[in-house]
């Protein structure tokens, strides 16, 4: 099984840097996707009006996502 992007990131809230604090961010929207594209993603973050802190938190967490779990299925 595929462990999701919310899934990780919901894991990642303890942590003392800008990926936990979008963490606690996604944790709360009740409207953050389940699914696995980035540009699902990208677009809530557009969507939700995210500036550009929030999109580097995104892009570095996405980066840590990726070569953990989604690497190895490609």
């Amino acid at each position: 099984m595929v462990t999701t992007f919310k899934t990780w990131i919901g894991t990642q809230s303890a942590r003392g840097d800008a990926v936990g604090r979008l963490a606690h961010v996604i944790n709360a929207d009740i409207g953050a996707p389940e699914g696995l594209w980035k540009a699902n993603w990208l677009d809530h973050l557009a969507l939700r009006k995210a500036g550009p802190g929030a999109t580097a938190a995104f892009e570095q967490a996405w980066e840590e996502y990726s070569l953990a779990f989604l690497d190895k299925y490609r």
